[in-house]
């Protein structure tokens, strides 16, 4: 029996899959290792090697990005 430790799991693409929990969101592997904290308000798919980020609103947000090479 597996416990479920995310609210929802994304599609993986590249062996990279974002996950949600409550309204925060982050970056899980194949293997269910978090890659990305679980804590950004959004997370965007993997771009040549790396994943975007954001926490806050606009135009009071801090972005940028998490590399995976």
């Amino acid at each position: 029996f597996i416990v479920p430790q995310h609210d929802e799991v994304f599609p993986f693409i590249n062996g990279y899959a974002r996950v949600r929990n409550e309204t925060r969101y982050g970056i899980i592997d194949m293997k269910g290792r978090i890659i990305v904290p679980v804590s950004f308000d959004e997370v965007s798919d993997m771009s040549e090697g790396m994943f975007a980020v954001r926490q806050g609103v606009f135009p009071k947000c801090l972005s940028g990005y998490y590399d995976t090479t």
